[in-house]
């Protein structure tokens, strides 16, 4: 309506003064009139209507607007928001793609159609419903920030940066936009940018709890811990019933290795939010780490109900290496747990394009470029395993490059590691989208991730397919729960048969031995005496130097009653460096009637000291569900006779597979009380736990076990029969000698 129009003026006057039904009733006296009315009067009376929650009312106005003329467009768009409103979202997806009809210049009718796309999950096509949104009507903020928020979903900080950065270029004091600003400059790295940022919403909106929240996540980054809970604590005092501000709040905490103080915080948070799985999933870690078990059967309730259905969850979703360890979750469910962190964690990005191109042209003879990406090429258990693996693949087959992507040590081990592969890159300090392009950009044939969902794992960069093949190896026992990650799983026959492949996601690549490689020789310090490593004189020392998470009641029940039998018998644990764990295990063990003496903790050692004074123990014993690993392998490789309890799970039979491959069968049980009396009977029988040490000693020599290179020639066998699969465009089970079954295998 014309401004000068008294009307429209005194109408104008009382939608802004809130007399909506005033408005109202005087726009519908005027439209009773003879026509035709101007577009701005139909507006304005379907505007107050909204106000007055008179959807109906407001329908018809707005139908009657599009009869005005040149208006049809604008009067279209508002209908669509009215009808997005009232969630009879395909009417109004028809009204806005209607409006573009008319008008394809209308920026308003591209926001509201990339709206409706995006909740649909149809991202690639709201993107550039905003993006042509904000280049038809270059103030058109609200589109700019959706943009913006849609590049924070798929991934691409620094696409979100410059538009929240366009937005404050003309409006300093959209505190949101300057918000998420800053969260980008953090992902990128910017901290200083990003803690200026914060500080200034802080310093505009004192009450908004989530820049209190986001600053404290940047300090939480820099390990400025004080700083960190200073400020998620005024996030909390400010918003109590944010279930993410304590469970952020007992990260910080977690990092310290405060672990009982961490958990109440994810107490508080998953009381709060019991669909808020991260939370649980993070309270169990606390209460396992600790050796804390009073409420380990409803954790357990709890993960079932999350992971078969009973309760959704949301993200942070539960890590699935929390159900490696726990008590009574299967297979089945494990690979459930990867699913729903998979699409909870990532699904926006795994709705999109892969980078890696599908089908990639390759030189024919030329190398296959394959890449190895882990955080743990330092001194850490992976690359002592894996190192023989790097430095004896053939050169001449194989380009190597190693993707560092955790803490930036200049070791032994990391000089090894680049000495072993042709390439070596440091990417942790890129963002999962930027690290992803990065790899892209190499080339890579055949991706191997080699941490699953270990510590520093960052399987947000396989969500974006950097690599035409990706492999899950050798760090995590299990799979990755979704084939956008990875497309193959290495194992074995033991720990993942062909016959259980319906309880991977991915395809199964079989190694024939074992998927763990070792080497022949390792660093071993002289043998101390009994004394100098702390144990009595005299009697039958039992050993297990697994950490304290995998210590469960069962288990300590069963080291009771063998203690009970064996007299003068001890235990010697790993010191689980956690003071409050020893005193859990030590009252846990007096509960069964267990002197304090009995069990004996060893301090953490360098590894050529803790493999020196393996030999001291007389027979080792096996954690369950989550079995020993590279402890079991340590062991034999020791000449010590491990009791291997197999279990349903990968993680649960990782002992029995290296049992196994040194000949030991007859040391591999399948429950409690086959493991009590096998290592009864080896604690009575020295005899036989001296020619079980000789056969171990005499096996070491040759088992396929021990061999690195004959490893790294089957695994080689399966990396060019993947890409075989691959170039005929299509995935399938390998068995141990890379050969493929003769059909695909039917997955679910």
């Amino acid at each position: 309506m014309p401004q000068h129009d008294p009307l429209g003026t005194a109408l104008s006057q009382a939608m802004q003064q809130g007399r909506f039904a005033q408005a109202l009733q005087q726009a519908n006296r005027q439209l009773k009139k003879p026509g035709p009315h101007p577009y701005a009067l139909w507006q304005l009376a379907a505007q107050a209507a909204e106000k007055l929650h008179d959807i109906p009312q407001a329908e018809r106005l707005w139908r009657m607007a599009i009869t005005a003329p040149d208006q049809q467009g604008q009067a279209l768009v508002g209908l669509g928001e009215l009808l997005e409103e009232a969630q009879r979202l395909p009417e109004a997806h028809t009204a806005f793609r209607t409006a573009l009809g008319f008008n394809p210049h209308l920026g308003s009718a591209h926001h509201g159609l990339g709206r409706l796309l995006e909740g649909a999950g149809e991202l690639q096509a709201a993107l550039q419903c905003y993006q042509q949104a904000v280049t038809l009507e270059g103030g058109l903020n609200s589109a700019r920030f959706r943009l913006g928020r849609l590049w924070q979903r798929l991934g691409e900080p620094q696409q979100a940066k410059q538009a929240f950065a366009e937005i404050l270029s003309q409006h300093p004091h959209f505190y949101l936009a300057r918000l998420h600003l800053a969260e980008c400059q953090q992902r990128l790295g910017e901290a200083q940018q990003a803690e200026q940022n914060y500080l200034l919403v802080i310093q505009q909106q004192a009450s908004l709890p989530e820049a209190h929240n986001q600053l404290a996540n940047l300090y939480t980054d820099q390990r400025h811990f004080a700083q960190a809970i200073h400020h998620y604590q005024a996030a909390i005092e400010l918003r109590p019933s944010v279930a993410m501000f304590h469970y952020n709040l007992g990260y910080v905490y977690l990092l310290q290795n405060d672990h009982a103080t961490a958990a109440q915080h994810y107490s508080n948070a998953y009381r709060l939010d019991p669909q808020l799985g991260g939370a649980l999933g993070s309270m169990i870690l606390c209460d396992m780490m600790l050796c804390r078990w009073d409420r380990l059967e409803a954790h357990i309730a709890g993960v079932k109900a999350l992971l078969g259905g009973e309760r959704a969850q949301h993200a942070p979703p539960l890590v699935p290496f929390i159900t490696t360890y726990l008590p009574q979750i299967g297979a089945a469910l494990q690979r459930q747990a990867g699913a729903q962190f998979t699409q909870l964690s990532f699904g926006a990005i795994m709705a999109q394009p892969p980078l890696a191109a599908a089908h990639r042209p390759r030189a024919t003879g030329s190398p296959l470029r394959i890449g190895y990406l882990s955080a743990d090429f330092r001194n850490h258990a992976i690359s002592r395993l894996a190192i023989g693996v790097l430095e004896g693949h053939d050169r001449r087959q194989f380009t190597l490059t190693a993707f560092a992507i955790g803490p930036d040590t200049d070791d032994a081990m990391r000089q090894r590691v680049k000495q072993a592969v042709h390439h070596f890159h440091l990417i942790g300090h890129l963002d999962d989208a930027a690290a992803a392009r990065f790899i892209a950009a190499q080339e890579i044939d055949i991706l191997v991730d080699m941490m699953g969902y270990t510590t520093h794992a960052r399987p947000g960069i396989l969500a974006h397919r950097p690599a035409p093949v990706q492999v899950s190896w050798l760090g995590y026992p299990g799979g990755m729960g979704d084939r956008r990650l990875a497309d193959y799983l290495v194992g074995d026959p033991i720990n993942t048969p062909a016959h259980e492949a319906h309880l991977h996601a991915e395809w199964l690549a079989i190694m024939p031995h074992c998927y763990q490689p070792n080497p022949r020789t390792l660093a071993c310090d002289p043998t101390p005496s009994r004394q100098e490593a702390g144990l009595p004189p005299q009697g039958v020392v039992f050993g297990s130097f697994n950490q304290s998470y995998k210590i469960t009641p069962q288990i300590v029940a069963l080291w009771s009653r063998l203690l009970h039998a064996v007299e003068h018998g001890v235990l010697w644990l790993l010191d689980p460096d956690l003071p409050a764990a020893v005193e859990h295990l030590q009252a846990h063990f007096a509960a069964h009637g267990i002197a304090k003496q009995r069990v004996i903790f060893a301090p953490r050692l360098s590894m050529a000291a803790h493999m020196g004074r393996l030999p001291l123990v007389d027979v080792a014993l096996d954690t369950f569900p989550y079995t020993s690993h590279t402890t079991a392998s340590d062991a034999l490789w020791s000449g010590v006779p491990l009791v291997a309890w197999r279990g349903e799970t990968f993680a649960s039979r990782v002992s029995t597979c290296l049992a196994i491959n040194m000949g030991m069968q007859e040391l591999v049980v399948e429950d409690g009380e086959h493991y009590l009396a096998l290592a009864q009977a080896l604690a009575h029988d020295p005899q036989r736990r001296a020619a079980l040490r000789d056969r171990l000693r005499q096996t070491r020599e040759h088992a396929p076990l021990y061999d690195a290179p004959l490893f790294t020639t089957h695994l080689e066998h399966l990396y060019q029969q993947m890409w075989r699969n691959h170039s005929h465009g299509q995935h399938r089970l390998i068995d141990g000698s890379g050969a493929t079954l003769d059909q695909p295998i039917a997955r679910p």
